[in-house]
């Protein structure tokens, strides 16, 4: 997972996305989302115990992924994982440490973005700021709500309705002019 942004405390959504789409393209998914459990570390025939290669080839497999996710994740945030041993136990930490954010957490991401102010920035950092701050929040405690994301955004920028059309429009005609420019 070298081309993987690693995960900090600030990016957990983009990161779990992008982690598990690469495993999800590769077939291994399953190794941290729990579907793909461990066999048995042993079996017995007539009597006879031996070690299951099926566990063998799991566990190994498993190590890979767990450090895999050790490397995608920076160094700050990595004792969190200091007591899970394997891939599915360090990606349900994970979501439980940054997916499932305090009430506290959620308020102040409320506050950022109820106080969220354009300054001196241009207005594309405006809005990506304010749509990172939100898709925070709204991965946190709500499912897609776009007329929120909006009726949110115009509160939050105290501009009227067509100031803000003509702006966005302008950013949207300028993404647009150099995509075209690039290619």
């Amino acid at each position: 997972m070298t081309n993987v942004t690693k995960l900090t405390d600030f990016n957990f959504l983009m990161w779990s996305r992008q982690v598990h789409a690469i495993l999800d393209g590769h077939g291994l998914a399953g190794y941290v989302d729990g579907s793909i459990v461990a066999p048995q570390p042993t079996i017995t025939t007539d009597g006879t115990t031996t070690v299951n290669r099926e566990f063998t080839k799991w566990k190994r497999q498993d190590k890979l992924i767990y450090g895999a996710l050790l490397g995608a994740i920076s160094v700050n945030v990595q004792p969190i994982l200091s007591t899970v041993d394997t891939s599915a136990a360090a990606w349900e930490k994970l979501v439980d440490t940054y997916a499932k954010p305090s009430r506290t957490h959620i308020l102040q991401l409320r506050q950022q973005i109820k106080h969220w102010k354009k300054g001196s920035m241009s207005i594309s950092e405006y809005v990506r700021g304010f749509t990172t701050r939100f898709d925070r929040w709204r991965y946190s405690v709500l499912p897609t709500l776009s007329k929120t994301r909006l009726t949110l955004f115009l509160r939050v920028s105290r501009m009227n309705l067509g100031r803000c059309r003509t702006r966005l429009q302008v950013v949207s005609e300028l993404h647009r002019s150099r995509s075209f420019t690039r290619s």
